[in-house]
């Protein structure tokens, strides 16, 4: 009599991991509410797709959050110089309570996590500390910042 012998009951089931390495770009443009210039040339400007779909803005935040919070290394190496300036732009331009509030679950910790996010942002949207520098200087010897309203490419991390 022979017997048989199974190696899956002794060998736990080990899920892949199911994030992938690097996601596309347009998968990024679910979260902005607005049409905005990401730089580059006609061609390489990406469609919105969350345009008029605040449930579709909603999960794209919940996706930045998961991504954030499972594999900040991924969103570090792969896809921060793309999240970076669309996150930005469109927390500004939301309009939406409640993709507000996605949003800022999503957001707040990637930039406590990764600072450097306002960085890449500003760089992206052709922002140049240098001259912000010089602004500044001039702004602060009239008396004060207009700092209120400023929007990612204006403001300093």
């Amino acid at each position: 009599s022979s017997t048989v012998t199974s190696t899956s009951s002794t060998t736990p089931h080990r899920r892949p991991n199911t994030i992938p390495t690097t996601l596309p770009p347009i998968l990024w443009s679910t979260s902005a509410p607005a049409n905005f210039d990401t730089g580059g040339s006609e061609e390489e400007q990406l469609p919105f797709l969350g345009l008029a779909s605040p449930p579709t803005r909603q999960r794209a935040w919940d996706l930045l959050k998961v991504l954030v919070t499972a594999d900040l290394g991924l969103v570090e190496a792969h896809t921060l110089s793309i999240v970076a300036p669309i996150a930005l732009v469109s927390a500004w331009e939301e309009r939406d309570q409640l993709v507000q509030k996605n949003m800022l679950v999503s957001l707040l910790p990637l930039l406590r996590a990764l600072p450097e996010t306002w960085r890449v942002a500003d760089s992206a949207l052709g922002g140049d500390e240098d001259q912000d520098d010089d602004e500044d200087g001039e702004e602060g010897s009239q008396g004060g910042t207009q700092d209120e309203g400023a929007g990612p490419s204006q403001r300093k991390s």
